[in-house]
């Protein structure tokens, strides 16, 4: 995350918890995982549950 992230410029905390959770938002929804069939964790998890119905 800290190779990934910007967080350098961020001047106080509250910046700070803005760009973690907007990164955190990116690598579940946009992010595509190796693991997970190149897709973000998010929509794999989608896949899968819909094949178990």
């Amino acid at each position: 995350m800290k190779d990934e992230m910007n967080y350098e410029n961020c001047t106080n905390l509250e910046e700070l918890r803005a760009t973690v959770s907007d990164y955190i938002d990116y690598y579940n929804n946009e992010r595509g995982q190796w693991n997970l069939k190149k897709l973000p964790s998010v929509h794999y998890r989608e896949q899968f549950l819909s094949g178990i119905a």
